[in-house]
């Protein structure tokens, strides 16, 4: 399985992730590169430049990058 994310719908800055089976052949909604914010990491999509993030209720989407990194949910340690 992958963890995919695609583009948010034209009205939203929310983009839904969702895990499926892995592509072949490949498919960049699936994958994520580490960028490192001090302390710690963001997961960025590939296709979409999007990070990985949540909430405190545990909901996953992607959000545009917080260039600042203040966003505790798109941090990972």
């Amino acid at each position: 399985m992958c963890l995919t994310a695609y583009w948010a719908p034209a009205d939203s800055n929310i983009g839904q992730t969702y895990l499926e089976s892995c592509s072949d052949p490949i498919n960049y909604y699936e994958q994520w590169k580490e960028v490192s914010v001090g302390n710690g990491f963001q997961l960025v999509n590939r296709e979409t430049g999007w990070c990985l993030d949540g909430n405190g209720n545990g909901a996953m989407y992607t959000t545009p990058c917080d260039p600042n990194h203040n966003n505790k949910y798109q941090i990972r340690y």
